[in-house]
């Protein structure tokens, strides 16, 4: 019975697991093969892994490999789309897909893969992510696409999200973001000669709480912007005071692309003010630190500010060079216009290319779950098999034995009646033969008497003392030995089977065996008996020869009570 229910147990466990292994494998099938269904936010589904490290490689070759960045967006992208359940993964890769679209060039995707990612989201709903779209979006289409009324629109709207932020949050880091969104609106009319609203937005981010212990890139691109500014509108003092101060804060913290906008700026400080050395001298510090980032936009506005002062100066041959310089610089940024133009048809290949290679991989690793599944099922109905065949098995050995059990329970009730009615014939048999016993001593007491007064010479008339004792005798109830055998072997039917086979024993023979059954002793036998004691003995050395016990140690009545 313990191995069974251990064997059974077994059983039940293999089935637990298989059950709940191939619940998980099925609730990962039935997200792959329903696209469009829509869960709330869950961080445990397929491929969340995967696409959450295509992010982060993307993240980290955004500047240094554009094309390998945007390679491994568009596949996080796509990878995500296959799990729907989880937007939130969606989003993210969304996001990193546009950023690497933007630094690759590929304005037009970036602003697709922008705009969806905006879609996914609650716009009633303020959130660090919606700002950070608005924010891409504002930065798309200043840079990408030139067109200032979208791009103050979506940076503006920025503006607004964290701001809400930041009244329920005032944590220094609404604070950056905020900061940073200022600059750009105020870089964007700025570069419109919208001086009066770029000089606003540079005041408001100059204005804000800003923890100045860590590095604040918005706060010196403000500076830097309204510094060109008041350059503009002839507020020089102003402008200087600024640039000293940026060119303090940049050296501190050694961002050296800044630092080059510092001298350029500083450049054109000295420009305006006639000191034609100093302009170059600064000019030429912004050219050599641009020269080491690579930045052919930057050298092509320093390299034609060089060759104008040149000019000024008469300096032809230097003017020339920095003019063609400049040329140089254009001619790259033309190319690499050109070369974007001419890949586009490549990049929508490339796409498809990196769709197919995604949509394969997820084919692959839907056969394989399938053949889990497959196996895990098979499992599962195997061991569901054994495990209700096992519990059928038990079901019936329970049965078996409660069936046992309620007969063992009936036969104990049977048998406790039994004893009961034999109880109470004892009980019966008992309280009849002592009445019976008594009456019949005192009758044979009176007829003792009466002999004695007959037997007494004096009597005169011994004939009705006769007459009377006969008549006491009469009415002696001898019956009762045959009423109380017949009550007798009612409750010791056993007994009395097994006394009836025995041959060659009398009536009286019969009753002394029943007497002596019931345990009685030879005293209590002469009294029931009117009997003597000696006579009894004898009768029971005669029924010991009956019965062969004459040689043996068995006593009579244990004999009997064997019988």
């Amino acid at each position: 019975m313990h191995k069974r229910t251990r064997t059974n147990f077994t059983v039940f466990r293999i089935t637990i697991l298989s059950l709940l292994l191939f619940n998980s494998c099925y609730i990962e099938l039935f997200a792959w093969s329903n696209i469009g269904y829509a869960h709330p936010e869950q961080d445990t589904t397929p491929y969340y892994q995967e696409v959450s490290e295509l992010i982060a490689l993307s993240d980290s070759l955004a500047l240094l490999s554009p094309m390998k960045a945007l390679e491994y967006g568009v596949k996080a992208i796509y990878l995500a789309e296959q799990a729907p359940i989880d937007t939130n993964n969606l989003v993210k890769a969304l996001n990193q897909g546009g950023v690497a679209a933007f630094y690759a060039g590929y304005i037009g995707e970036a602003t697709n893969y922008f705009t969806r990612e905006l879609g996914l989201l609650d716009l009633n709903k303020p959130s660090e992510q919606l700002a950070n779209i608005y924010n891409n979006l504002g930065g798309v289409y200043q840079y990408g696409k030139n067109e200032m009324d979208s791009a103050i629109l979506y940076n503006k709207r920025a503006i607004e999200v964290i701001q809400k932020l930041a009244q329920t949050d005032t944590s220094k880091t609404y604070y950056l973001h905020l900061s940073h969104a200022y600059s750009n609106v105020g870089t964007i009319y700025l570069d419109h000669n919208d001086y009066y609203n770029a000089e606003y937005h540079f005041d408001l981010c100059l204005q804000l709480p800003l923890d100045t212990s860590v590095y604040q890139r918005g706060l010196i691109i403000s500076q830097l912007g309204l510094a060109r500014v008041y350059l503009n509108t002839n507020h020089k003092e102003r402008a200087f005071q600024i640039i000293e101060a940026s060119e303090q804060y940049c050296q501190k913290w050694r961002d050296f692309t800044l630092i080059s906008a510092v001298d350029y700026i500083k450049g054109q400080w000295h420009e305006q003010a006639g000191n034609t050395a100093n302009a170059i001298q600064y000019y030429q510090k912004a050219l050599h630190q641009v020269k080491t980032e690579n930045t052919h936009t930057s050298i092509n506005e320093i390299a034609r500010a060089l060759s104008e002062l040149y000019q000024k100066e008469g300096q032809e041959k230097e003017a020339l060079r920095y003019l063609q310089m400049a040329l140089s610089a254009e001619e790259k940024i033309d190319k690499q216009r050109s070369s974007q133009d001419l890949t586009k048809m490549e990049m929508q290949l490339q796409l498809k290319k990196w769709k197919k290679e995604i949509e394969q991989e997820v084919q692959n690793k839907q056969k394989q779950y399938l053949r889990l599944i497959t196996f895990i099922g098979s499992l599962a109905l195997f061991s569901t098999t054994l495990l209700l065949l096992g519990q059928k098995q038990k079901r019936r050995s329970r049965l078996l034995y409660l069936e046992s059990q309620i007969q063992q329970e009936q036969m104990s009730l049977e048998k406790e009646k039994l004893l009961q009615s034999v109880e109470e014939i004892e009980q019966q048999l008992a309280v009849q033969l002592i009445e019976r016993m008594a009456r019949n001593e005192l009758i044979e007491a009176t007829i003792q008497k009466l002999l004695q007064l007959y037997r007494m010479p004096k009597l005169s008339s011994r004939f009705p003392l006769q007459e009377l004792a006969n008549s006491l005798r009469d009415v002696q109830d001898y019956s009762i030995w045959e009423e109380f055998e017949l009550l007798y072997s009612k409750s010791h039917s056993d007994f009395f089977q097994n006394l009836n086979g025995i041959e060659g024993l009398t009536s009286n023979d019969r009753r002394l065996c029943i007497l002596l059954h019931m345990n009685m002793t030879s005293k209590e036998i002469s009294a029931l008996t009117g009997q003597s004691v000696k006579a009894v003995e004898v009768a029971r050395t005669r029924l010991r020869k009956k019965l062969g016990l004459t040689n043996t140690n068995v006593g009579l009545t244990e004999f009997l009570a064997k019988l």
